[in-house]
């Protein structure tokens, strides 16, 4: 088997333009410990939850998690609702065309390696070559 990294994603916190909470780039992570957070579930990806649950901890609280799916443009849309708000990968947010505000706020910035793996074990270029397109089409 062979992985190999195809970039390294960043993660934006996502809220409603007409959110009832006062969220900006600017905010704190604390600022957030009231706030319901929709996302992800651990079997979906347990560094990335892990990681964000882990900051929210060395900021002093543990989220509030309203809502757990994984499916993506369903958490957008609650978020969209303004229902809470959600932290996701840069990456997911280009397939959707939603009504909403993407923050970078720095504490909130988890580096995501995006890897691909293949057995290199087969006498085929397919792997590697597919390997390439997706560089291309990510870089």
């Amino acid at each position: 088997m062979y992985s190999e990294k195809i970039f390294t994603d960043s993660t934006l916190l996502v809220r409603s333009p007409n959110s009832k909470w006062s969220i900006s780039e600017s905010s704190q992570v604390a600022e957030l410990k009231n706030i319901p957070f929709l996302i992800f579930p651990r079997s979906a990806g347990m560094f990335f939850r892990d990681r964000l649950i882990n900051v929210c901890t060395q900021h002093g609280f543990y989220p509030k998690i309203k809502h757990e799916s994984i499916n993506a443009f369903s958490i957008l849309k609650l978020v969209e609702k303004d229902i809470g708000i959600s932290i996701m990968p840069k990456s997911i947010l280009r397939g959707y065309s939603l009504n909403l505000d993407y923050l970078e706020i720095d504490d909130l910035n988890i580096p995501l390696d995006m890897m691909v793996s293949y057995r290199n074990d087969q006498n085929s270029e397919l792997p590697v070559s597919t390997v390439q397109i997706i560089k291309e089409q990510v870089g």
